[in-house]
């Protein structure tokens, strides 16, 4: 009989596997049924990059983007505290920027501390309190940008709009 069966040992005679009825013995393990990352990559009709908009983002927001290459060097120099000299002040820098952009909610958590106690009762107020204080001891020059920052703030409430 030389009539061709469907179900033949033959790769080009079979059919394409199905994947939505695979069962759980059937699958490689290992294998991904997620997204080809590959196919973003090599995408060709993936639009091309406009620096065009990213130098506008980087006029219209100049001090945002000074915040972001400080944190990245200072974590650069944090990364790699052996090869700089002058690494200790990378916490000092990261600790100022954080003032910077949270000194309002900080100086409203420390305004507000009987309401966050009572809120969150005296066992995680004191959990919380003694992390605070552990990260204080270790990194002290962090809490002491974002103590300075804060009280700037705090104390001369006209200069939120200068930042």
């Amino acid at each position: 009989m030389s009539s061709e069966n469907p179900l033949s040992d033959k790769p080009e005679n079979r059919p394409p596997p199905n994947p939505s009825n695979e069962t759980e013995s059937t699958k490689k393990k290992g294998s991904f049924s997620g997204p080809n990352f590959r196919s973003y990559t090599t995408d060709p009709k993936k639009t091309p990059v406009h620096y065009d908009e990213l130098t506008e983002y980087i006029k219209n927001n100049p001090k945002d983007v000074i915040a972001y290459i400080l944190m990245i060097i200072s974590l650069i120099m944090i990364l790699f505290g052996s090869y700089f000299e002058y690494a200790r002040y990378a916490n000092l820098i990261i600790g100022l920027i954080f003032g910077l952009y949270f000194s309002e909610e900080l100086a409203f958590l420390v305004t507000n501390i009987r309401e966050f106690i009572e809120e969150y009762n005296l066992v995680k107020a004191l959990v919380c309190g003694g992390t605070i204080l552990a990260l204080c001891l270790q990194v002290p020059l962090f809490f002491l940008g974002v103590a300075i920052i804060t009280a700037i703030r705090i104390l001369w409430p006209e200069s939120k709009n200068s930042f």
